[in-house]
């Protein structure tokens, strides 16, 4: 979006698409930064999946998608920058019954109900890919939704697992909703970064955030 600088202050909108694996933690950090230092920026966020950011993207809309990077299948007027590998957990609610053991097999996990992502984005992959390796056999009863809101509350009212990025469940860990089941031990992981047109030409404030986002990921990657 277009930007304009008056007594070093910016002015102007920065309108960023973002993906489920960023909204937790990275985007709400860099932006936080951002308007310290840009009090006069205005961040508009489009909460989609990257299929309907894109064309925005392409026409120019939208400044950057930032969230899973698709490092195939990409368009060719299109880049990515990869910030950090988020580590892909199994989580489920406080006291499940998993949580109990001390060692876990796949071969357990299969006796469980699973909530699992959509198809063709970067988590449904890593989760199939996953599937395929330890020969985990799922459940008929397997629910399908990319709505953390709706996974989040099935998780807590169930015995039902679930594979997510870290980071997005980041704030689940830490007070204690959710566990993460001792299984993966940092196997499986899942690119996050930056998406923009290649003949980008970003604005100060622009290029300050992709700064900002990659500040982040240096400190997020050594914690």
């Amino acid at each position: 979006a277009e930007v304009s600088t008056i007594e070093g202050a910016s002015l102007g909108r920065l309108i960023v698409g973002t993906l489920p694996q960023s909204r937790t933690k990275l985007l709400p950090d860099a932006i936080n930064k951002l308007l310290f230092e840009f009090p006069r920026q205005a961040v508009i966020m489009e909460d989609s999946a990257f299929k309907r950011l894109v064309p925005g993207l392409r026409c120019g809309d939208i400044d950057l998608i930032v969230g899973s990077v698709r490092e195939t299948l990409l368009p060719k007027d299109l880049t990515c920058e990869t910030l950090f590998h988020d580590n892909l957990v199994v989580v489920v609610r406080k006291d499940h019954p998993l949580t109990k053991k001390k060692r876990l097999s796949f071969d357990e996990l299969g006796k469980y109900e699973w909530i699992i992502s959509q198809k063709h984005i970067p988590l449904r992959d890593k989760f199939d890919e996953l599937v395929v390796r330890e020969d985990i056999r799922l459940s008929s009863n397997t629910i399908v939704s990319s709505s953390f809101s709706s996974v989040r509350g099935l998780l807590l009212t169930s015995d039902r697992l679930c594979l997510k990025s870290e980071s997005q469940v980041q704030y689940e860990l830490e007070s204690g909703l959710l566990m993460a089941l001792p299984i993966c031990d940092n196997q499986i992981t899942l690119p996050i970064g930056i998406t923009t047109r290649k003949d980008w030409s970003p604005p100060p404030a622009a290029v300050r955030f992709k700064e900002i986002l990659r500040e982040i990921a240096t400190l997020q990657s050594a914690n």
